[in-house]
């Protein structure tokens, strides 16, 4: 896979940061109204940025043009759509739209030239399609085929419906006669339906649907193969799958449809993701890819597996940055355990019990093995005799295809032997994988790489393009390779994929700390406090709305915002209303998983801004970012002022202390002064202000 330089994947991740998180304007922009978009304050956050680099003042001009012309476009639409279908996020859409341009590439494009989003400025089309395809399956489908508007693509994307699996029966209707003396046909059941001169039968259902899938222009696969089977089975013909039913947004669908949708594969900024198929085939990107695949079916059975797999790799990309980066409404919801949000690497043995969290095995207790039988650096190669021989990592001793090897971090595999059609043997060949054996390399959101080598025979359970999470099982102990005992050899490569990027791994894991994690105790107490519970009643906390609003639960848990986190944990916010009992353990479950959230983001921010500050000092930014939304302006006073009071005083202090009718909040810099306290001194002390 082509990579690009560690300083321009920094600088577009700098740019994503910026573009879409500086939307978040105050300390209530959360329960931002898409209605209410202004362009001016938008504007006025982002000029300098936006022109910072685009040289002579009429191209800036154009360069503000085109930014205006987005986002006035998107969140027209936002307004339209989820007043009708339900909130739907637009960090999602302009994290999806935005990945890997930079500030000069995503302009409005001259005539014949790559236009990366398309807009459709029809005005007559100005809704048309959202969420509705107005009985016109056919246009709907050749207007989304052309992605005439990729912002009306990725919107109408969120949004869902349910689908029916119907088959053709050998029933004919019945001539009756209703009331009101009309003629009219008749199937022998409710479950069938006239069609025509036939009774067409609802078999089963429903199945969840997108709006694509519901005017032609994809299909869900897996659904259309469970309704021809119970077709068949009940001896009907003609297996068809039709939507129908309320339509609402989810994120779930989104995610899908980029997964198994062709969205990504015609980019072209996007290409070098897809080199490893188009290029084997004599092609120079995937558009001739699929021009080839025309004429040999086969092509495309053979490489579907490795399209879906790069578009999960990208997917997870873009998740990452909005986990690292301070998306204040994204949740993975595959995320079960509070741990696996650290921001610390683990000791990459896992634990002999295993449990399962949504089909994936997790070793997430103490390490089977904490020992080290060869330490990184120069040694007597065991298996050659050379002398002075540089080890690249650490062995840490195992039984054989017996001892879990975990996952040290959150991060996406990039490369298996097992991809590589691989096999090492354990005793077999020591030049099998390049002397490495079995191995897997899983790069992470900060730029760094780990390797895990030696593996047992036919133990790998990730293959390349797979998002693994901090403690997954991705394989066993072996003796694969250049080897002389059953051992895990565990690099961390800094910023490459290569191995000249080696570093100690012991600067990353301790055997001392196998399992550091992202939360402690005393933050979560000191935020919990400082957000209060709202109502309690028994073992359960009581739906509220907040100051502006929003419906809000526990600890600040907003139902909007935490939507997806509230799903995952078997509670379906749609459901809920004031005065609504939620079970107290999941709601503080929930508010951990936030509160480590925010602990990850800001040691993101820190990493992107070069700055290091002590756990404290980070617990104090996320119980400002965690009340406030964003710590927007903080970097730049830091470095005015410094860790000390005028910090406090100059700018903490008077960080979001006004809602969005101007009200003054005192409660608000009463927190102000305890975090910026908790800052600069170390206290975590509620009562500071006195």
């Amino acid at each position: 896979m082509k990579r690009k330089s560690i300083f321009k994947y920094g600088l577009l991740l700098v740019f994503l940061f910026v573009t879409f998180f500086s939307l978040y304007l105050n300390c209530f922009a959360a329960n931002f109204n898409y209605s209410d978009f202004d362009w001016d304050e938008l504007l006025e956050q982002n000029k300098n940025f936006w022109t910072e680099s685009c040289g002579e003042d009429k191209k800036c001009d154009e360069v503000l043009k085109t930014k205006k012309k987005f986002y006035t476009r998107l969140y027209k639409l936002l307004d339209s759509a989820t007043k009708k279908y339900g909130y739907i996020d637009d960090n999602l859409i302009i994290a999806v739209s935005f990945y890997e341009l930079d500030p000069d590439t995503f302009n409005d494009p001259g005539e014949g030239s790559y236009n990366s989003y398309n807009i459709d400025e029809d005005a007559e089309t100005e809704n048309k399609y959202i969420g509705d395809d107005g009985g016109d399956k056919t246009a709907a489908k050749d207007y989304f085929e052309k992605e005439t508007d990729t912002l009306k693509t990725l919107v109408n994307s969120f949004i869902g419906y349910s689908s029916m699996c119907y088959g053709l029966t050998n029933e004919k209707p019945t001539t009756s006669t209703d009331s009101d003396g009309n003629t009219i046909k008749v199937c022998s059941t409710q479950n069938y339906e006239v069609e025509g001169d036939t009774c067409i039968a609802r078999v089963s259902g429903p199945y969840k649907s997108n709006f694509f899938e519901s005017i032609g222009l994809i299909t869900n696969k897996e659904n259309l193969k469970k309704c021809e089977q119970e077709v068949s089975d009940l001896g009907f013909a003609n297996p068809e799958l039709r939507t129908s039913g309320e339509k609402q947004a989810n994120e779930e669908f989104f995610w899908d449809y980029l997964e198994n949708s062709t969205y990504f594969d015609y980019k072209d900024h996007l290409q070098h993701y897809f080199d490893l198929i188009y290029s084997p085939n004599g092609c120079k990107n995937m558009k001739e890819f699929y021009e080839k695949a025309d004429h040999d079916p086969k092509l495309l059975e053979k490489y579907n597996e490795k399209i879906i797999n790069v578009r999960k790799h990208i997917i997870s990309n873009i998740k990452n940055i909005l986990e690292t980066y301070g998306k204040e409404n994204f949740s993975n919801v595959s995320k079960n355990l509070l741990s696996a949000t650290s921001n610390k690497y683990w000791w990459p043995i896992g634990s002999s019990e295993t449990t399962d969290a949504d089909g994936v095995l997790m070793a997430t207790g103490d390490p089977e093995s904490l020992e080290i039988s060869s330490e990184f650096g120069l040694r007597t190669h065991p298996v050659t005799g050379e002398a002075n021989s540089n080890h690249l990592g650490v062995d840490i001793p195992g039984v054989l295809n017996v001892t879990n090897v975990i996952a040290s971090k959150d991060g996406v595999v990039v490369k298996t032997t097992v991809n590589d059609s691989i096999v090492c043997q354990d005793n077999g060949d020591a030049s099998c994988g390049s002397g490495y054996g079995n191995y897997i390399i899983i790069e992470h959101i900060d730029g760094n790489y780990t390797l895990y080598a030696h593996l047992a025979e036919g133990s790998i359970t990730v293959n390349v393009g797979d998002s693994v999470k901090q403690g997954q099982v991705i394989a066993k102990v072996g003796n694969s390779g250049s080897s002389t005992g059953a051992h895990l050899h565990f690099e961390v490569r800094v910023g490459s994929i290569d191995k000249s990027s080696v570093v100690n791994p012991l600067n990353y894991i301790s055997k001392n700390e196998p399992r550091p994690v992202g939360t402690s105790s005393e933050i979560l107490e000191w935020i919990g406090n400082m957000e209060g519970t709202g109502p309690v009643e028994g073992n359960s906390y009581k739906i509220y709305a907040d100051s502006g609003g929003v419906l809000t639960v526990g600890h600040g848990i907003t139902l909007v915002n935490n939507a997806d986190l509230l799903r995952a944990h078997g509670i379906d916010p749609n459901s809920l209303k004031v005065g609504s009992l939620v079970d107290k353990n999941v709601i503080d479950q929930i508010y951990a998983e936030e509160v480590s959230e925010r602990l990850t983001n800001i040691k993101g921010l820190l990493s992107t801004n070069g700055l290091s500050l002590n756990d404290n000092q980070i617990a104090a930014l996320a119980s400002l970012q965690y009340n406030c939304g964003n710590i927007n302006g903080f970097f730049e006073a830091y470095n005015k002022y410094g860790s000390n009071s005028s910090l406090c005083t100059n700018w903490w202090e008077q960080k979001a202390l006004h809602d969005q009718r101007g009200n003054y909040l005192s409660g608000l810099k009463k927190r102000r002064i305890a975090e910026c306290d908790l800052f600069v001194n170390g206290n975590f002390n509620m009562n500071v202000y006195g």
